[in-house]
């Protein structure tokens, strides 16, 4: 598949300055031929910042509603971000007036953690990590400062169809502010693990254990270094790569941590969960997308059989992920105990704790 010029232009914007070589950028501008695309892909794509900071920064000639439609984008991301950082603190009161400890995920945390300036890492909605006891607490605290819970479509089907699943858990809860208040266009997401892969995780516990105060959001945790990696690479696997901004943070923190994450850790975690083969990848797309520096041997300890490989590279395609054409393939990844069992099917292959997704499996079917 061949790379646009437009995703060609916007990859590089999203780079480090120093991976790029010189005048790069100013070749990529000649070659595109569809401003409109380059203006659409980095939206969609969380990437709006990034595009008109390399514009910037590199004065290159682009059209005028070019520059004005990425300033357009990027201040709407950002004033979402505003609303959302008001909710998160409300939020946090209640927690804690509740006395329910809650682990902060992706966005909010990543802005503050690596990215140099937090404007470029927008985010839309705020997911809440809790243990599974403190779930109706925290379900009031929610409630508690105005938003409302709407049904999440997977587990309405996992409770209507699947709930006696072998293995099976929870999925996300979501919550949103109402129409015509301060928090219209709020979003919340409960989880009570963050990796959201429909079985019970192995190593919730040690999630919990490991995790860290949140800098500047005094009450706030989040997840380790070596589960923010784990984590991350699960999420944007389920979502079949397609926000450029996800792969971005893990290159991110990569760059700043990379060094000294204790990867051995990283590979015994993400073994025991069954998504190793979602962190080599995601971890290899990086390398590969923005030449992430993932320290030698990293990949290879990683890395799944060879035929999983190249399976991998089949149903996700680099070529369609450089492209910005990235396609959620969530069957493939998280098992989905109310599908049918050819549904169910492709995970057991690619993933995995195959013997629990089996069990699933056949718990699933043979008790409908």
């Amino acid at each position: 598949m061949p790379i646009s010029p437009e995703a060609r232009f916007i990859t590089r914007c999203v780079r480090e300055p120093d991976t790029l070589l010189p005048r790069e950028l100013q070749q990529c501008v000649r070659a595109v031929g569809d401003w409109q695309t380059v203006a659409e892909l980095a939206a969609r794509h969380g990437v709006s910042g990034y595009v008109r900071q390399a514009i910037t920064r590199d004065r290159l000639d682009v059209p005028v509603f070019v520059a004005d439609g990425l300033r357009t984008a990027a201040l709407a991301q950002i004033a979402h971000v505003a609303r959302l950082n008001v909710a998160l603190g409300q939020l946090s009161e209640a927690f804690s007036a509740a006395r329910v400890p809650f682990i902060l995920l992706k966005g909010p945390v990543l802005s503050q953690l690596v990215y140099r300036e937090p404007t470029l890492r927008p985010y839309s909605d705020l997911d809440l990590n809790v243990r599974e006891p403190d779930e109706a607490a925290a379900v009031q605290a929610i409630l508690s400062v105005g938003l409302g819970e709407v049904p999440h479509g997977a587990e309405v089907e996992r409770q209507t169809h699947a709930h006696h699943v072998h293995g099976g858990t929870a999925f996300h809860r979501v919550f949103l502010g109402p129409r015509g208040t301060p928090s219209e266009g709020v979003m919340v997401e409960l989880h009570l693990d963050p990796l959201q892969m429909g079985l019970r995780t192995t190593h919730e516990g040690l999630r919990w254990e490991r995790a860290q105060p949140l800098p500047s959001q005094p009450g706030v945790q989040m997840l380790s270094l070596e589960d923010q990696i784990i984590q991350l690479s699960v999420h944007v696997h389920k979502h079949g790569f397609n926000r450029l901004i996800w792969l971005k943070d893990i290159d991110l923190l990569v760059r700043r941590y990379g060094a000294t994450l204790d990867w051995d850790a990283v590979k015994a975690d993400a073994q025991a969960e069954g998504v190793e083969g979602s962190v080599w990848y995601t971890l290899w797309l990086a390398s590969t997308v923005f030449l992430a520096p993932v320290p030698p041997g990293v990949l290879q300890m990683l890395a799944p059989t060879a035929p999983v490989r190249l399976l991998y590279r089949q149903v996700w395609p680099p070529e369609g992920v450089a492209n910005l054409e990235g396609h959620m393939r969530r069957r493939a990844v998280q098992f989905l105990a109310a599908d049918s069992w050819r549904g169910m099917l492709p995970n057991l292959v690619l993933m995995g704790r195959r013997r629990t997704r089996a069990r699933a499996i056949l718990s699933a079917v043979f008790r409908r």
